[in-house]
């Protein structure tokens, strides 16, 4: 597999006039032709207009309580699940998709898969004003998600069990880009560099182009050890290959080790 084959976007095609195509979403990054880039579509297109308001659930530790797969204008809204295993919402090649006014808690276990919102393959969407507790992870955003935009969520209670802190906020698995955070409470975000090794030792999971405004807030969490040391407390972890902006001669506190 080429690393670079995994830098997509999914938008939907709008018009065809001979090799000319029109698509409802602007490109947010330059495909150089050097790469070979290629664009593909599935018959049928995506399911659109369909959305799930006002419901509880006990997910019961099953896998994506709520799952949306090729979907497209479809939105989460006033949905609790409880007992989340994997993926509370789970979303797959999706674009302008919309969770908001939810509550996702009640984690399985301390395992790094416990996930409240898991953003695969999607774009151009939003996750807003979302409450997520006794998570591992509450919102995680990858496998070349872009132009996503995740807002306004509160995070309580993470890693339950655990010594360490999990990603509430977090950016993982092959090349997202191009996503804003803003105004979130959580206490931890986490930008890796993992993909899965089985697939390629070549290529690893750098996010890029992603923006943090607005006073998004990373708390740590102090954990206790047997040892009286705190484990995991980290508020910001941001993996090799990140690039941070400020202020030169004002914001020189940063820090990168391994």
């Amino acid at each position: 597999m080429r690393c670079h084959a995994a830098l997509m976007q999914i938008v939907e095609v709008t018009a065809i006039d001979g090799d000319q195509v029109t698509i409802d979403t602007p490109l947010y990054i330059t495909h150089l032709a050097s790469l070979a880039p290629q664009a593909f579509f599935w018959d049928g297109g995506n399911l659109k207009y369909a959305g799930i308001e006002n419901l509880a659930i006990d997910a019961q530790f099953t896998d994506a309580s709520i799952s949306m797969t090729f979907c497209t204008d479809c939105w989460v809204k006033g949905v609790q699940v409880e007992h989340v295993a994997r993926g509370a919402v789970s979303l797959f090649y999706d674009s302008h998709v919309e969770v908001r006014d939810s509550y996702f808690h009640l984690a399985e276990a301390t395992a790094p898969t416990n996930y409240g919102i898991e953003v695969d393959d999607t774009s151009a969407s939003l996750f807003e004003n979302n409450i997520l507790d006794a998570l591992a992870a509450g919102i995680i955003v990858s496998w070349s998600s872009n132009g996503n935009v995740i807002a306004y969520n509160y995070s309580i209670n993470d890693s339950p069990g655990s010594l360490v802190l999990g990603q509430t906020l977090s950016n993982h698995s092959v090349h997202a880009f191009m996503n804003l955070w803003e105004g979130n409470t959580v206490p931890k975000y986490v930008s890796d560099a993992i993909w899965d090794r089985r697939v390629t030792r070549r290529c690893s999971g750098i996010a890029s182009r992603g923006t943090w405004r607005r006073a998004t807030r990373a708390a740590g969490a102090m954990v206790p050890t047997a040892t009286g040391r705190c484990a995991g407390s980290l508020a910001s972890q941001l993996q090799h290959h990140r690039h941070v902006l400020g202020e030169p001669g004002v914001h020189n506190g940063y820090q990168a080790a391994e």
